[in-house]
């Protein structure tokens, strides 16, 4: 990443989609505390879209989208009541293919 895309995005620009995911990479990585006490929608959004990086672009909304699905099902088969963070990365699939 080059320092001007890095003061770009600090200064409250849209990075490119590279830079983009080599933020989003840094931060999961190296981010504070490396995961939250509390995990976000926003934070595990991002870390669903490290995870599918090597997915071709076309494939990794519906690739995230069937992660979603697999980690609603197993809170649900272990009984367990689904976490804020997975409804908010939920709702924020289905608004991005439009449901």
């Amino acid at each position: 990443m080059s320092p001007a895309g890095l003061q770009k995005f600090v200064d409250g620009a849209h990075p490119y989609s590279a830079t983009r995911r080599k933020l989003e990479r840094w931060y999961v990585l190296h981010g504070p505390g490396r995961l939250p006490a509390a995990l976000t929608g926003g934070s595990a959004l991002t870390i669903l879209r490290v995870l599918v990086h090597d997915v071709a672009p076309g494939r990794q909304p519906e690739t995230v989208e069937a992660l979603v699905k697999s980690l609603g099902d197993a809170y649900a088969t272990a009984h367990l009541p689904e976490p804020e963070w997975l409804r908010e990365v939920r709702a924020h699939v289905e608004r991005s293919r439009g449901g």
